[in-house]
């Protein structure tokens, strides 16, 4: 699993293939103010980054992959600006 969960904080590293995407969804579900990190994060699988971007969680840090962090640049500028991310309704 390349995501670890300390208290209210999800540190996701290195590659995070599709398996990862419904345990993050669950700890996402069961946290819902959750704050994820990707400053270790390399490259994100599509499912993983479809999680973080409905899930909607506060984000710090840039995912190391070009392509995971334009997915994620709105929710990351949401995130810098202090504001709560768009999520899908």
């Amino acid at each position: 699993m390349a995501f670890e969960q300390d208290g209210a904080t999800i540190v996701l590293s290195g590659h995070c293939p599709v398996e990862d995407a419904e345990p993050l969804l669950d700890a996402l579900r069961a946290t819902p103010d959750a704050t994820v990190d990707l400053t270790g994060a390399g490259w994100l699988h599509t499912a993983v980054l479809q999680v973080l971007m409905v899930a909607g969680p506060t984000l710090r840090g840039r995912p190391a992959g070009p392509v995971p962090a334009a997915c994620l640049a709105a929710s990351l500028a949401a995130s810098s600006a202090g504001l709560p991310a768009a999520r899908a309704g």
